[in-house]
Order: structure tokens, then C-alpha cells, then sequence
């Protein structure tokens, strides 16, 4: 087991309420444990610096204690916030109260994006802390693999792991049939390169759940 008070808080005086939250270890949820824990105490930190100052600075839940595992299933205790996740009624709710939160929105992706990340964070791919707590690369929670030097590195993995778990589909059966498979190779091996020919990249926080939810497109009458 590895826990520690790397980006945790005291619990205020007074507290009557906290969520303790156990990490899914059920291999059909394709996660990757490894560090899976650290790395979204690790991303907490970084959104709770990048919005420090803003009005936006409260939002995001302070963690009490944590800790990951190699096998079974880590945890953190968090902050208790009461509220609605805007999912939640986003559907209810009139065009002009959707614009109102997804300005909102956009305004702490943008805080986010503007954030330094620490030159700790050498790689791309997840986070979470050295023995001095600085946090620092390391995997996915979604791959098995990296961190990588490069974003061509990254989406290279990502196609390769995509490959081998086609190869053991029954349903999907590698892509084999009517030479689907043969083309994808054809575009990882002589295609995928070209696309990041010229391609300026930096380190970002990504939070693709925004764009699942809130970001869905709009209908108007």
C-alpha cells in the first residue's frame, strides 16, 4: 500500500459529513490501478493552484487522506460538497441558463489551460509524487504504458493497445474482415507520423468529462 499527506488537507473542526471513495478495481473497467490514486490527488492539486484567486476557487473538493494499492482497491477522503452536478438538470434547463453554465465552464477550462504545469512533469501522460512530493510523470489511469516523451509517442501507445485488445474480441475479431485491420496497420506504420509534422505541443490538465456532459451540441428553435 502506498499513502501519503502529498495534496491532502486537515479535516476542519466541526465536520459532519465527508465522502470516502473506494477505486474500482474490476478489470472490465479497463483502468490502470498503478496510479490511478495519486494521479487524481495529483490533478486536484494542480486545478486547486489553477484557480486559486479566481472565483472559481472553492469549487473543487479538498482531500483529507488517500492511499493506493497494487492489487484490490485504493481510496481518498474527500470534502462533502453539497450542490447539483449541472448534468444532472442541464437538459431541464432554458438555452439562456445552459449558456450561463457553459460560460462558466469554459472560463475554468481556460483557467486550467493557463496553468504552468511544473517542470517536475516532464512527460506526457498522468501524475503523481516523488518522495520529496513534487509531482512528477507517470502512467494513464487508462493505459498501461508510458509516460511518453512525445504526443505522437502517446497516440502511437494508444493505437497499439487498442490493436491487442481488438485481437482478443470475439465480436470486433482485430478488425481482420474485409481487410479493415490491414489498413489500420498500413495508416499506424506510414500515416500517423505525418499528422504531427509541424504540430506545436504543450502540457496541459485535461478533464474530458467537460466535453461529455456540458458540451454536447445545442438545438435552437
Amino acid at each position: 500500500m502506498v499513502s501519503s499527506q502529498f495534496g491532502t488537507s486537515p479535516i476542519p473542526a466541526g465536520t459532519t459529513s465527508l465522502v470516502f471513495r473506494l477505486s474500482n478495481d474490476h478489470p472490465g473497467t479497463g483502468l490502470n490501478n498503478t496510479n490511478r490514486v495519486e494521479n487524481e490527488v495529483a490533478f486536484i492539486s494542480l486545478v486547486r493552484k489553477a484557480l486559486l484567486g479566481s472565483k472559481y476557487s472553492q469549487i473543487v473538493p479538498n482531500i483529507y487522506s488517500w492511499a493506493s494499492v497494487s492489487s484490490g482497491q485504493g481510496y481518498t477522503m474527500q470534502q462533502f460538497m453539497s450542490g447539483t452536478m449541472p448534468d444532472k438538470v442541464l437538459d431541464t434547463m432554458s438555452l439562456d441558463e445552459k449558456t450561463v453554465i457553459r460560460s462558466q465552464i469554459a472560463e475554468i477550462l481556460a483557467l486550467m489551460q493557463k496553468l504552468v504545469i511544473p517542470d517536475t512533469v516532464n512527460s506526457l501522460g498522468g501524475l503523481t509524487f516523488d518522495k520529496a512530493g513534487n509531482i512528477i510523470s507517470a502512467q494513464m489511469t487508462i493505459l498501461k504504458g508510458g509516460p511518453f516523451d512525445s504526443y505522437e509517442d502517446l497516440v502511437s501507445f494508444m493505437f497499439e493497445s487498442q490493436l491487442k485488445e481488438s485481437d482478443d474480441s470475439v465480436v470486433i475479431d482485430g478488425w481482420k474482415p474485409n481487410g479493415t485491420r490491414g489498413r489500420i496497420d498500413a495508416f499506424v506504420q506510414q500515416g500517423l507520423e505525418k499528422l504531427f509534422d509541424g504540430l506545436d505541443t504543450r502540457k496541459v490538465l485535461v478533464h474530458s468529462d467537460f466535453s461529455k456532459y456540458y458540451f454536447s451540441p445545442v438545438e435552437y428553435s
